[in-house]
């Protein structure tokens, strides 16, 4: 029998999602599940509860929940591979989900998990925070700071997140410039006038735009694409030739692949992981290979992943 906690943010997911978890739950429980419930009342409870399934031995921990939810239960698995990590998704965007071939539209989720299996991927860690989609540095973590730290965008996040990221972004847009800086990229230093970072251990960013394409989860290294520039036309033409996947004929877009990123600017500049603000730099950035294993729907997309497991 499958020992699994089932870990639930009550307030994500829409006005039935109470109803959605009961009716997975009774799926799971149908399979053959042992489903052991915790739901989250502030923040942190997320880790908290993933770091008791994993002392009980549980074999999965179901995380309902946005990529917030998912983001905190990660720092209670990271490192062992006793219990693995699933998802019922029920935030504003979900794009771990996405990226396994899913959405909270999806009725029979719950269904796909139970006839998934178990693979192998890396997380990245920006200093001491895990993260397993991506982390960010610059113009669009200075957007997200926007909304988690206005209450109105907040609200708003919860009713149609890409609206008030949107709202974010325009409002951000008008006085964020770029800044020079140095980086270094597995001891290689990279100087820019850099708009934004983003370190991708997976493909897509926001659900929608692929920044690292060439990213796999489970490769063993992180995938670093600079946006250079300095003002609001730069992050129109920097976002166009993302949107058009031509990142490598943009001369002010840098792409590569690394174990390591090193940055510490003279100036802090906001950071995000998997859309969650963490504050600013300095940052270390590091892949992390083989450090959790995910349960894979069967219809995944294949360029998810560059490893075959059985």
């Amino acid at each position: 029998m499958t020992q699994a906690w089932l870990i639930e943010n009550p307030a994500a997911g829409q006005d039935d999602w109470a109803e959605q978890i009961a009716a997975a739950r009774s799926t799971l429980e149908d399979a053959g599940w042992q489903i052991t419930l915790r739901q989250t009342a502030k923040a942190g409870d997320a880790t908290d509860f993933a770091r008791e399934a994993v002392a009980a031995k549980s074999d999965v921990v179901v995380v309902a929940g946005g990529d917030g939810t998912v983001n905190e239960a990660l720092q209670g698995l990271a490192g062992q591979r006793t219990t693995a990590l699933a998802v019922l998704p029920g935030g504003t965007v979900n794009v771990w989900a996405t990226e396994l071939g899913a959405s909270k539209d999806d009725a029979d989720i719950a269904q796909r998990i139970v006839r998934g299996h178990r693979h192998t991927v890396d997380l990245g860690q920006v200093n001491d925070r895990y993260f397993l989609m991506m982390a960010s540095v610059g113009f669009d973590a200075a957007a997200n700071a926007v909304v988690s730290g206005s209450g109105p965008l907040a609200r708003l996040k919860r009713l149609a997140g890409p609206v008030a990221y949107g709202i974010a972004a325009l409002l951000t847009a008008v006085r964020f410039r770029g800044r020079h800086a140095t980086l270094y990229i597995d001891g290689t230093p990279f100087r820019r006038q850099l708009l934004m970072l983003v370190i991708g251990n997976t493909r897509l960013y926001g659900g929608i735009a692929e920044i690292t394409p060439q990213a796999r989860a489970d490769d063993g290294l992180l995938d670093v694409c600079i946006l250079g520039g300095r003002g609001p036309i730069d992050l129109v033409q920097r976002a166009w030739s993302v949107a058009r996947r031509r990142q490598a004929a943009d001369e002010k877009i840098d792409y590569r692949r690394a174990r390591t990123i090193i940055f510490n600017p003279k100036e802090p500049l906001p950071l995000q992981v998997d859309g969650e603000d963490i504050g600013t730099t300095p940052a270390t950035f590091q892949v992390v290979p083989g450090a959790l294993d995910v349960i894979v729907l069967s219809d995944t997309p294949p360029a998810f992943l560059g490893a075959k497991e059985d």
